[in-house]
């Protein structure tokens, strides 16, 4: 259980189950994945983000990352990874929309089974994400590991 601030003004916590939780070691950002919802803090405990980033109401996050770049470089965009229960790991953008920060998919990675035919989804939760500049690995509940051959660099140049 986690004790998590909730978004308005009112000094009031919820209590929820927390799934993953990771620290940008670049910016100081917090990032808290619990069930459906993902929530960015300030090193001071600002809230920044706080949106669900399911698709349907029985996926969930089971781990998150924080693409940091080569040797804690800046970057232009800051880009997020969450890793759900039905094997797709979703790579967000950190935008400014309206005066306020969201996060917006700009791409999904499956775990496909390539054995069938149809190329359906493993069901298998992603439970956890290694970024590199040029591949993401990423490990499943039932113990494989797949690696995406793609330039998270190119997702973090603005066009």
């Amino acid at each position: 259980m986690f004790l998590v601030p909730s978004i308005d003004s009112t000094p009031t916590y919820i209590l929820t189950n927390l799934q993953s939780a990771r620290i940008n070691d670049v910016s100081g950002d917090i990032m808290v994945c619990r069930g459906s919802r993902l929530t960015l803090y300030t090193l001071n405990g600002v809230v920044l983000v706080d949106q669900p980033v399911c698709d349907s109401g029985d996926d969930h996050v089971l781990s998150c990352v924080f693409y940091e770049g080569v040797q804690n470089e800046w970057l232009e965009r800051e880009l997020v990874l969450t890793g759900h229960s039905r094997g797709v790991v979703n790579i967000w953008s950190k935008t400014i929309r309206a005066g306020r920060f969201e996060l917006e998919l700009i791409r999904q990675l499956h775990h496909t089974d390539s054995s069938r035919d149809t190329g359906a989804n493993i069901s298998a939760g992603i439970s956890c994400i290694l970024t590199l500049p040029h591949v993401v690995y990423t490990g499943d509940e039932a113990g494989r590991v797949v690696s995406f051959h793609t330039l998270l660099f190119q997702f973090v140049q603005l066009t």
